[in-house]
């Protein structure tokens, strides 16, 4: 434990990089909602905050999952985030009674 508690951000991102990578899991960290692979984690600039329960160490800010389970969700996100900007083109163009641009074909 107390080895944990004095290790830099650096050494505590390469911990848990490690144990993604032995694993095979991505990083999702909550703090910035994002996923990484293990060395992008490295790399980045998370904050890894360990707790401790009954002697137990944990990540309380970082999750990994399978690649499989990170790519589904990144996936729906993307959907959702489609499914947004789809109402909100749809709502600009009623406010401002505007027609979408219909592109012609060249002639030859």
């Amino acid at each position: 434990m107390e080895k944990l508690n004095n290790a830099t951000p650096h050494e505590l991102r390469v911990l848990v990089a490690k144990e993604a990578f032995n694993s095979r899991c991505m990083i999702w960290s909550v703090d910035d909602q994002k996923y990484y692979t293990p060395r992008e984690f490295v790399e980045s600039d998370v904050v890894v905050e360990v707790r401790f329960i009954d002697s137990r160490r944990y990540f309380s800010n970082i999750t990994m999952f399978a690649p499989e389970y990170a790519i589904k969700q990144e996936l729906e996100r993307i959907k959702e985030t489609q499914t947004k900007v789809d109402l909100f083109i749809q709502r600009v163009f009623t406010a401002f009674e505007l027609q979408p641009i219909v592109k012609t074909q060249k002639k030859r």
